[in-house]
């Protein structure tokens, strides 16, 4: 009996997809809970993992591991040169845990990144676009199932926005923005019936989760590339696209005590920023090393020295931006190397047909939204959160594209 590996494939995709979505690991912290912990002096935990869903993931990866790298190793030698860069920023993060405050917990968080990247690899090289459509249609409608059901408990609501059982009502956006966007990529004549209401319900999710960042995004990423994807190439226009958003960010650095006495500090992440580019000054070129600065208790940075910079930075997780946060944990060295992983992302994008494929133009627009939704939000190289999964297989998926490719021409 031969094993079909593309079933099991499919299975655990979906699976991945859920557990990155959140659903595996629901929060039903409320807010009098969250009250209670800061007045008892507790720091406020990411509270979207378990144990189990992390035993998953590896579990996931290990098969990977032994079905890509011992059944496929020519695709294992190819993956080497054309994942370069985001291979050295990998090594690098390895190097970097042997400064990092807590050594083996630093190991142990990138190994869990590594086994994702496993995972990723194969769900990449083995999975058609057909079987992608309908996995993600069939977590976009176990998530609005879910979110439908939750607006009856009281642990979805917060002061600031719905949350579902996502946390916060940030991350509970972010899912429901990426969904938006592969409803909104799928409609064409034959299938408005099927994605419209789709699409509808996840814009009253985000609208209710008062993620006002998110929805502008997808809307303005969404009917941008619209109208130019038939008239540039991809690359060109991601370039059009993500380009003003950083250079509003670099204005926003340089002159961040303008935007902080004048009231602009979008919910106070200027001052996060501010703090972070301030006391990694001091480990200028290497950082602090992985996951060393954040989220460590009583021993950490933010809870150390942000009280005299804002009290509130104490009880936070994250610099609210994936590029400091990637700088503030690898320094100089590090996020150069991360925007060389970048940029070799743009060029990859060249293969996409955004103009006769809906998925591959999903991808385009997802990437699009990833990019710039990370300027306000740390969702790259952070745990296993939807965007980045579906960042890290859109970039693998576009490296197999370019092999097959080869082989196509070649033969």
């Amino acid at each position: 009996m031969r094993i079909d590996f593309s079933d099991i494939a499919k299975f655990l995709f979906f699976i991945l997809l859920l557990f990155s979505a959140q659903v595996f690991s629901p929060n039903f912290t409320t807010d009098a809970d969250l009250t209670a912990q800061l007045l008892a002096g507790g720091i406020i935990r990411d509270g979207s993992a378990n144990i189990l869903a992390r035993y998953l993931v590896i579990l996931i990866a290990i098969f990977s591991s032994y079905i890509f790298f011992i059944r496929q190793r020519q695709s294992y030698q190819y993956l080497i040169k054309e994942a370069a860069p985001l291979l050295l920023l990998t090594s690098f993060l390895l190097l970097s845990c042997l400064w990092a405050s807590n050594e083996i917990a630093s190991i142990v968080k990138l190994s869990k990144h590594i086994l994702l990247f496993i995972s990723i690899v194969f769900f990449a090289r083995t999975l058609a676009n057909c079987d992608i459509e309908k996995i993600l249609f069939k977590v976009s409608l176990i998530v609005l199932s879910v979110a439908i059901v939750s607006l009856f408990f009281d642990f979805s609501w917060s002061g600031l926005g719905f949350k579902s059982i996502h946390g916060h009502k940030n991350s509970a956006g972010m899912i429901y923005a990426v969904l938006l966007i592969y409803a909104l990529c799928m409609c064409k004549k034959s299938t408005l019936l099927k994605y419209v209401p789709i699409a509808l319900a996840f814009t009253v999710l985000i609208i209710l989760s008062k993620s006002k960042t998110s929805l502008a995004l997808v809307l303005y990423i969404f009917m941008l590339t619209r109208v130019f994807r038939d008239k540039i190439s991809p690359v060109t226009l991601a370039i059009m696209v993500t380009f003003p958003f950083f250079i509003m960010f670099i204005i926003t650095l340089i002159f961040s005590d303008f935007f902080i006495y004048h009231g602009y500090d979008f919910t106070g992440r200027v001052m996060i920023w501010d703090f972070v580019i301030l006391v990694t000054e001091k480990h200028l070129f290497t950082g602090y090393g992985f996951a060393s600065f954040w989220n460590m208790g009583e021993e950490g940075v933010n809870y150390l020295q942000g009280g005299s910079y804002y009290e509130f930075i104490r009880n936070i997780n994250q610099a609210h931006n994936s590029y400091l946060d990637i700088y503030v944990f690898s320094g100089l060295i590090g996020i150069l190397i991360f925007l060389i992983y970048l940029v070799s992302f743009f060029k990859k994008l060249s293969r996409l047909d955004i103009t006769g494929g809906r998925l591959d133009y999903f991808y385009l627009v997802l990437f699009c939204f990833s990019v710039t939704h990370s300027l306000m939000e740390s969702t790259l190289f952070r745990g296993s959160n939807l965007i980045w999964v579906l960042f890290l297989f859109i970039y693998f998926t576009l490296i197999f594209r370019k092999k097959n490719e080869k082989s196509t021409t070649s033969s």
